[in-house]
């Protein structure tokens, strides 16, 4: 069976799934050149099928997702398109609103929320979703009607109405939910035209596809499941992330969580300036000074705004407290006292917010008679490493599994999942933790090295290296930068070694030398990658195997201070021989008498997304200061070296 997954919001991406098997995820912005894109063209679909050798007419389905109030845009209508019309393919597979509620695509269309894109591209020219929009959709936007607006109102259930905080949702008991209507609510058939050929589809609701990433791809028979992400909330109950319960193939999302923390976290950040993940980087400079218990909780916790009144209070606390306000979101003064506490403060309240709600999650499932050992987390807020890890050391579950492609890009992979084991009742097959799980981008780019390699032949050095790990590993050791493109690229915002820039922890020289490469802010921290079964000798504090870069460990030794960050803090990867020719680097970096650790960072240019194409990677030699390229076994330097 060949399921095509398709997501259209930001972090846009295409799944193929053959049976249990994710054959590729293809990010579109590694493609297009444009971090976070929204959108899919049929161009982009074309070429996701040719990677893997899948015809159009090899495809059984088809499941479709997007980013809350994102529209679908479709620039070719007679090539990509989504009808809501329903397709003799859907006959026999379950859909509670079809077959419960008997609701018609005339009646499902009315559902659908206003987006706000057309409305941004003519009065906000600096929003982000401007960046995010590639110029064929935009003019759609503004010129045709060729959209169909976001979906995110599914089943309706009398309990989900009743405006729950998270201690009362502590004290629920939801065994109620754990039903086929409610684990059938989150879907609804539509017919996907792909270059004249009708294929049965369905539309998933965004957090219902974060869910099933997440259940599906972990190696638990049974798990709690916890989503959030940025959307807003209030009265809004699917948008801001659900509380799950996953077993076998099945999935029961058994009530909205309409958590606030991502919405928090990200007007705290557009607030100084920064993106999440710098926030995030930079609250280790600071002190939690204005955190306060009161804005712990879930929308109905709260008798205000708790995204702007944040801010506001953090303000307010620091002027009573004396703070020079001069400089707050001045990103040339962003290690200045008010910057830093800020991101402190609101680090350590979204970590209690998770908490809080993790606690009211397992006694929720407890007051339901229902008890598992395993939690997944998934959504944009479980990128947030001193959370991760704060959950797996405090939380009342024994096992956390966050996976990789935690962002948009995994609704793709998730809703592709959730048709084929939730809705198709396929049987699961349980697989134990990998690093291959994130190693799912396609073989076209490795395949053109060839190409890269002769356009470049004047203008660089090239040589073929007979070993390529030992000169890897001398090269770091001799204290050289380098970067890797190597295998499948990985899927997720973190680089996990397929494309990568490495170098030597050991001197602290590298932490500025390397963001100077980079062209980063210089306080900006860098993650170490560690040979799985040495953890312990260099870090503590972490779920080890930690194989995606979510989860923070504490630094033991003062012998790696280029990935030591200034709370003795570092988000670290295990590497093993799953991972390629990383795991035989570090292996002989080691043998040359250095520790098992070495400094990884994601192989790109400032605002870029990670290299995807072989041509940038030599272009980034050629305008930067690093040492050398490696494209597989082939050394690329500059002239003269």
């Amino acid at each position: 069976m060949i399921i095509l997954g398709l997501h259209f919001g930001h972090d846009a991406s295409i799944t193929v799934m053959k049976d249990e098997d994710v054959l590729i995820c293809y990010e579109i912005e590694r493609h297009k050149k444009k971090k976070h894109v929204i959108g899919i063209e049929y161009s982009d679909v074309v070429a996701c099928l040719a990677d893997v050798n899948i015809q159009i007419e090899d495809i059984d389905y088809a499941t479709v997702t997007s980013t809350q109030l994102v529209e679908y845009i479709f620039p070719e209508p007679e090539k990509l398109n989504i009808k809501l019309q329903h397709h003799s393919g859907h006959k026999g597979i379950p859909c509670a609103l079809v077959d419960q509620l008997g609701i018609t695509p005339e009646k499902f269309a009315e559902t659908g929320l206003q987006g706000w894109l057309p409305l941004i591209l003519r009065e906000r020219s600096d929003h982000v979703y401007n960046l995010m929009l590639p110029d064929s959709l935009k003019k759609t936007l503004l010129e045709t009607e060729h959209t169909l607006p976001s979906f995110e109102k599914f089943i309706e259930v009398p309990l989900w109405n009743e405006r729950k905080s998270l201690k009362d949702i502590s004290n629920t008991d939801f065994s109620s939910m754990m039903n086929d209507a409610i684990r059938h609510g989150f879907h609804y058939p539509v017919t996907l035209l792909l270059n004249g050929r009708e294929i049965p589809s369905f539309v998933f609701a965004h957090h219902y596809a974060h869910i099933a990433y997440a259940f599906y791809q972990s190696p638990y028979e049974d798990a709690a499941i916890l989503s959030n992400d940025g959307a807003g909330g209030g009265d809004q109950k699917y948008p801001c992330g659900m509380f799950a319960y996953g077993t076998g193939d099945k999935l029961y999302p058994y009530t909205p969580n309409t958590l606030a923390a991502g919405e928090m976290y990200d007007l705290a950040s557009i607030s100084i300036n920064l993106d999440p993940g710098k926030l995030m980087g930079l609250s280790s400079y600071g002190q939690p000074r204005f955190y306060s218990p009161e804005f712990v909780g879930n929308w109905y916790d709260f008798n205000k705004r708790p995204s702007s009144d944040w801010v506001d209070h953090c303000l307010k606390e620091a002027k009573q407290l004396g703070y020079d306000l001069t400089y707050f979101g001045d990103r040339e003064h962003i290690l200045e006292p008010i910057n830093v506490d800020f991101a402190a403060s609101t680090q350590k309240l979204i970590e209690e917010i998770l908490l809080f709600s993790v606690s009211a999650m397992y006694n929720s499932l407890q007051s339901s008679n229902v008890q598992t050992p395993n939690l997944c987390f998934s959504g944009g807020v479980a990128l947030n490493c001193p959370a991760n890890t704060r959950i797996s050391n405090e939380s009342p579950y024994s096992n956390v599994y966050v996976p990789p492609a935690i962002g948009d890009m995994g609704l793709s992979i998730g809703s592709a999942m959730a048709l084929y084991y939730n809705i198709l009742g396929k049987p699961r097959t349980l697989k134990k933790q990998t690093p291959k799980h994130a190693y799912l981008g396609g073989t076209a780019a490795e395949r053109s090295i060839p190409r890269a390699l002769d356009a470049y032949r004047e203008k660089v050095t090239i040589t073929e290296c007979e070993n390529v790990a030992s000169d890897i590993a001398n090269m770091i050791h001799r204290n050289q930068v380098i970067a890797l493109f190597t295998g499948r690229s990985e899927v997720g915002p973190r680089a996990l070694c397929h494309r990568s820039i490495i170098a030597n922890p050991q001197h602290e020289e590298n932490w500025k030398r390397v963001n100077e490469i980079k062209s980063r802010e210089l306080w900006r921290p860098f993650a170490p990658i560690v040979l799985e079964g040495e953890e312990e000798k260099y870090f503590y504090g972490c779920p080890f195997p930690s194989y995606f870069m979510l989860f923070n460990a504490i630094i033991k030794t003062d012998n790696i201070p280029a990935i030591t960050h200034v709370d003795r803090t570092s988000r670290i990867q295990s590497i093993n021989a799953d991972c390629g020719i990383i795991h035989d680097v570090l292996q002989q970096y080691k043998a040359l008498g250095n520790p098992a650790v070495l400094m990884n960072t994601s192989f790109n240019g400032p605002k870029q997304p990670i290299i995807e194409e072989p041509e940038d990677a030599i272009e980034f030699l050629l305008t930067t200061e690093i040492d050398a390229v490696y494209l597989n076994n082939f050394k690329i330097e500059k002239l003269g070296r």
